[in-house]
């Protein structure tokens, strides 16, 4: 059946079934679904791999953090609703077994609007404070496994710039201390999966991961995934979140959304000289348009220069 065909039989659903809609609202319901289903490429894909539960959350992860100053709760929570009704609909055509939105923690597709701050990166020196306090937890004596593991997951985060998804599916065996790289990751595109490799960040990565790695074979040698639960099995995304919201609350004074480090790490990179193009590579953007968020990096380093050149002129220093 075709995604056209499938959208009509929703809105009939919708305006004859047992609870009544507005017209408007009927209208707003499908273009959310609509607007979904395009921006998961649906022409390449089947309709049930189109609402897996990673789908759904890397949309609203998007939704979240493409632009925190125009990011409306009450806009998200409509998306989320038509979404969730349009799979109660592929239930009831038996396309999709069950509706997993209703056992979704709401906070990880929503966000938390007072907590999120509003910048869309972390100020490079209140990072670099926040990466210290973690390293210094790190080398208390009473630290135990799973408290390390919570530190080098945000560390992880911080220096690699990868999405949840791509981190939690890190395989022990994928890491490579000789080349010093975590390779094998499994990129998560609208389109279709791709692999590649990460350098890890030798000043303030490498050390805790090497030691994490070594506890975690010394624990279980037979372990399979980097990071795990309590039952020895792979840290879902929901216990990823919690993770970083901890941490955040506990060194930074506010929660933030994992994908924060993400922008941050971007905006690091740009700072420090990498170009648009570069950064596009490391953080597997589909084209250089979603990228040029962090291109207001360089307009701060522009006046920087502006300013510093100035001042040299006037044989200031």
């Amino acid at each position: 059946m075709s995604v056209e065909k499938l959208l009509k039989d929703f809105e009939k659903k919708l305006t004859f079934g047992i609870t009544t809609y507005s017209k408007n609202t009927i209208i707003s319901y499908v273009d959310d679904v609509r607007l979904y289903l395009i921006k998961n490429g649906f022409e390449n894909l089947k309709i049930e791999e189109l609402f897996t539960e990673n789908r759904i959350i890397n949309y609203f992860e998007m939704l979240l953090t493409s632009d925190v100053d125009k990011y409306k709760k009450s806009s998200a929570k409509r998306k989320l609703s038509s979404i969730s009704k349009f799979i109660d609909f592929l239930v009831d055509k038996q396309i999709i077994s069950s509706n997993f939105i209703d056992t979704l923690d709401k906070k990880i597709l929503l966000g938390n609007k007072i907590e999120t701050p509003k910048a869309n990166f972390i100020d490079q020196k209140e990072l670099y404070n926040f990466t210290n306090n973690l390293l210094k937890e790190l080398n208390s004596d009473h630290i135990n496994y799973f408290s390390y593991r919570d530190v080098v997951l945000v560390l992880t985060l911080i220096f690699t710039g990868l999405r949840v998804s791509e981190l939690i599916n890190i395989k022990i065996l994928n890491i490579n201390f000789l080349n010093n790289e975590i390779f094998g990751i499994n990129r998560k595109g609208w389109h279709k999966n791709k692999s590649t490799s990460i350098p890890i960040d030798m000043k303030y990565l490498q050390t805790p991961l090497m030691n994490f790695v070594e506890k975690t074979k010394q624990k279980n040698p037979n372990l399979i995934w980097l990071f795990i639960n309590r039952k020895n099995e792979k840290l879902s995304r929901q216990n990823a979140y919690k993770i970083v919201k901890k941490l955040s609350n506990k060194y930074l004074g506010y929660s933030v959304n994992p994908h924060l480090f993400r922008h941050s790490f971007a905006t690091s990179l740009i700072s420090n000289g990498a170009t648009t193009t570069e950064v596009q590579k490391m953080l597997d953007h589909k084209n250089v348009v979603s990228t040029e968020v962090y291109e207001h990096v360089n307009k701060i380093k522009k006046k920087y220069n502006l300013i510093k050149d100035l001042y040299k002129k006037n044989g200031t220093n």
